[in-house]
């Protein structure tokens, strides 16, 4: 009996402690219930009890948010927008120094590499078969001589205005009487220290066109011509009939002489062309205008060029007082002993009508002048 009722005791002391454990358990849960209770009940009211907090709708903690939702900040991108900088790209708008580097090549070229430049030009031109389109008609400069001393009139076949050619001064200023006196010289005569020293005398200046022969072998004629402050003009390489060459001819007959002159004295010459025997054409002045040079014909002239058959001193004195005129463009030689035999008296007597001795610049300064 005594073991059977030690089992009972044992059982009941099982199901006491499994019904502790279980009072416990719910006690337990009773307790987090409350618990959760009081953080779900509102007591956090009684803590901001303050008079008149109570109707402040501060437990609605969801509002915070808002003061979260501070989009303000969000605006400071607006101050970093600040594209006014980008406006400082306008110092890139300097170009306009890269506007002064374009006006000082002109200044650093010198006459001698402009006169390559236009060489240059002319021979593109030869090239591409520009003066062959045209006419070469051909001309021999012929003038009629008018008495009463009025100016010459002119045989021309076309206006050689046009190319820059000229016979006579047409734009005489009232009251003034100017003549130009010009030689050729194809060869060095004698003759022409002779007529150096009239011209000195008499304090006239005068033009002489050279060809290249004559630059090759008077350098002592050429630069007493300079020093004495006369004006030398192109006449050629070799004397030809113009119209009868080819465009590269024509050019080589230009050129060769003017660089002959340059080599001779350093200097250029002076932008005056005579065409040997006046013989002409479109085309060739044409080609003498591009190269530069002003083609001078004559308003007088005479058979002073035959070394067989020279002209007096009286045949000479009687032509210049029976056609004389103003603005004339004379034509002489430099070999001619009848020239140089009547070259002082021809100056005395011009001196006495009136004329004065101009330079071919003031000519054409004076021709380009009344035609703008």
């Amino acid at each position: 009996m005594k073991g059977k009722w030690k089992a009972i005791l044992i059982i009941l002391a099982h199901i006491i402690c499994a019904v502790v454990v279980i009072l416990c358990i719910v006690k337990k849960d009773e307790l987090l219930k409350k618990e959760t209770l009081m953080t779900v009940s509102t007591p956090a009211p009684k803590a901001t009890q303050t008079p008149g907090a109570t109707s402040s709708p501060i437990p609605t903690p969801t509002e915070v948010p808002k003061a979260t939702f501070t989009p303000t900040p969000t605006e400071v991108p607006k101050a970093t927008f600040t594209p006014t900088p980008t406006n400082t790209p306008t110092p890139t708008n300097t170009p306009t120094p890269t506007n002064t580097p374009t006006n000082t090549p002109t200044p650093t070229l010198t006459a001698q590499e402009i006169r390559e430049g236009v060489k240059q030009t002319v021979l593109e031109n030869i090239e591409n078969g520009v003066y062959s389109n045209l006419s070469n008609k051909k001309g021999s400069w012929w003038f009629r001589r008018k008495t009463d001393h009025v100016p010459s009139g002119s045989g021309e076949i076309f206006d050689i205005e046009e190319n820059n050619g000229f016979y006579l001064q047409e734009y005489v200023e009232e009251g003034d009487k100017v003549v130009y006196l010009t030689l050729d010289c194809g060869y060095g005569s004698s003759n022409t220290p002779v007529m150096l020293d009239i011209f000195k005398k008499h304090d006239v200046k005068v033009t002489f066109f050279v060809t290249k022969y004559f630059v090759d072998k008077n350098p002592k004629y050429l630069n007493r011509m300079l020093e004495e402050g006369h004006m030398v003009g192109n006449h050629s390489v070799s004397h030809p009939d113009f119209t009868s060459l080819t465009d590269m001819e024509i050019y080589e007959e230009i050129i060769g002489c003017e660089d002959a002159f340059y080599k001779a004295t350093g200097q250029q010459i002076n932008m005056f062309f005579r065409l040997p025997g006046g013989d002409y054409s479109k085309r060739v002045l044409q080609m003498i205008d591009d190269l530069g040079y002003k083609t001078m014909f004559w308003s007088i002239a005479y058979g002073d060029y035959d070394k067989n058959n020279q002209p007096t001193v009286e045949w000479i004195m009687n032509h210049f007082d029976t056609y004389h005129h103003n603005g004339a463009l004379i034509l002489m030689h430099n070999d001619s002993d009848g020239n140089k035999a009547a070259m002082e008296q021809v100056i005395t007597y011009l001196k006495e009508q009136g004329y004065r001795f101009g330079t071919l610049n003031e000519f054409y300064a004076k021709n380009r002048t009344e035609n703008e």
